[in-house]
């Protein structure tokens, strides 16, 4: 007899992946997302020369001191007058 263990493999599962190549369904955007979407340009604007972790940081900013009321409205995917 063989050295090896008698142990019968444990037989694969296979696992169902989604086709690579068909495309996937977006999700909608959260409401921070939709808010920088919006106020980019205007980031942009206040340091032009800034990359894009500036402009990330500016848009933080610009978000922290949005309204309670008006972030739900973003959250909602709607922008607030």
């Amino acid at each position: 007899p063989s050295s090896d263990s008698a142990k019968p493999k444990a037989a694969k599962k296979s696992s169902k992946k989604e086709d690579k190549g068909a495309p996937k369904a977006k999700k909608p955007l959260v409401g921070y997302m939709l808010f920088c979407k919006h106020y980019r340009e205007e980031a942009k604007k206040k340091d032009p020369t800034g990359s894009v972790t500036d402009i990330a940081k500016i848009l933080g900013g610009m978000w922290a001191k949005v309204s309670d009321k008006d972030k739900t409205a973003w959250k909602a995917g709607k922008v607030p007058k």
